[in-house]
């Protein structure tokens, strides 16, 4: 799922050129990323 989100955030912006996203939308893009990869780098221990 996680690998979804990693792949959807930049080919979205690539497949919808007229598209823009605003600053606050690459902030929450990047927040999502990041909450992913701590998803990931926890593993099983932390990930709820």
């Amino acid at each position: 799922m996680m690998s979804e989100v990693l792949v959807a955030i930049p080919s979205a912006s690539l497949l919808l050129p007229d598209e823009s996203m605003t600053f606050w939308q690459w902030v929450g893009g990047a927040i999502i990323l990041i909450a992913c990869l701590v998803e990931v780098a926890a593993g099983d221990d932390i990930a709820v």
